[in-house]
């Protein structure tokens, strides 16, 4: 059976601006098959990192959704932009420079751009000039130092936005003209191909690879491990997939759901609507079933037999409220329990937390919605 306790619950927003993902750092050290199912079981799946935004609350050591563990090796890997996540990388053949893509070594899985403006597939270690892109000055910028494709990368991230990624931005007539104008010959830029896919399917194309890991320098499908994890740095690190490390799973939630925050001060059931109002915005009201398990799972953290839940009995009309002025349907009682005056809803922090009636001079920590 498994005992297993979040270290803590944070929550970002995706590319998309129509999701949110809510991240959880599971503790208890797994193989990442294991990891994989139980992210699947009590939550969405495995993390999926689709930009620095989401990069910036893995936690060191953790495994992702990332891997070629579950990859047919007989399928075509595709060309994807690393910083255009959304747009096809797929090259149309009058982009490719005569004879390209050509892959002589079986390891030209990064793609420069010529002087003619025509691509070329090269071996992603091969020091090589480069261009950043900045989307706040929606400029690019001709970089002469010599780097490999994974460290033009980084460079890109922390200077600018990324390397130059989509087709738009590299037909840019300006463009044009500084390389036309340049001493070097060849650019690197965000194209690229890999054999990794995330656990949940989806099409992210953003990496964090550590420099020394060199999975596109050698054959891909010959790489040190399968499975993915965050180095100290925030950096990808490949492993075997065998290894027992923590995990983070995630899940995907309608962008109107609040986010929720475990509270861990022991206070009365006003003071701590007072204290959620003055620092967040109200104690929880549980108006459905997936908001119902996410506070489960914020419960089980929590100290004490129980959390307040922003419910109340009102004798006047002899029913439970929620403090947004919405009755509660959506119910999970513990068993048959009087309701009496000065009752407020707390949710038990054991077993399958359930709802109980409790006295709100009672002290519990509380969850707050933000």
């Amino acid at each position: 059976m498994w005992c297993l306790w979040p270290f803590f619950f944070f929550t970002v927003r995706v590319v998309s601006g129509t999701l949110q993902h809510e991240y959880t750092y599971i503790s208890k050290s797994t193989t990442w098959a294991e990891a994989q199912n139980y992210c699947r079981k009590h939550h969405t799946d495995l993390a999926t990192i689709s930009s620095a935004s989401d990069l910036s609350r893995s936690r060191a050591g953790a495994w992702i959704g990332l891997n070629n563990y579950e990859r047919d090796s007989r399928l075509r890997l595709r060309w994807r932009w690393s910083g255009r996540e959304r747009e096809n990388g797929e090259v149309e053949g009058d982009r490719w420079s005569p004879g390209e893509p050509n892959d002589d070594t079986g390891k030209e899985n990064c793609v420069s751009v010529q002087k003619s403006m025509r691509l070329s597939d090269q071996s992603c270690c091969s020091p090589k000039p480069f261009i950043c892109y900045d989307e706040q000055t929606n400029r690019s910028e001709i970089i002469s130092v010599h780097m490999t494709w994974s460290e033009a990368v980084d460079f890109c991230r922390r200077r600018h936005s990324d390397l130059l990624s989509g087709w738009t931005r590299l037909d840019d007539p300006v463009l044009r003209e500084n390389i036309s104008r340049s001493a070097d010959s060849s650019w690197w830029v965000g194209l690229f191909r890999d054999p990794w896919s995330w656990s949940d399917t989806s099409n992210s194309s953003y990496r964090n690879w550590h420099h020394d890991d060199g999975f596109m320098c050698e054959d891909v499908w010959r790489t040190y491990g399968q499975c993915v994890r965050v180095g100290r740095e925030g950096e990808w690190r490949t492993d075997k997939c065998t290894e027992k490390k923590p995990f983070i799973c995630y899940d995907s939630l309608p962008s109107h759901d609040p986010k929720m925050i475990l509270v861990r001060k022991s206070l009365t059931w006003e003071e701590a609507l007072d204290y959620c109002e003055h620092h967040h915005k109200d104690l929880l009201s549980v108006t459905s079933r997936r908001q119902h398990r996410r506070a489960q799972r914020l419960a089980r953290q929590a100290q004490g037999e129980a959390v307040w839940l922003g419910a109340e009995y009102t004798c006047l009309l002899e029913l439970w409220m929620w403090t947004s002025v919405e009755f509660v349907v959506h119910e999970d009682w513990k068993g048959y329990q009087e309701s009496e005056c000065g009752q407020a809803v707390a949710m038990e922090t054991k077993g399958r937390n359930r709802w109980v009636k409790r006295f709100k001079e009672k002290r519990y920590n509380f969850i707050c919605v933000q």
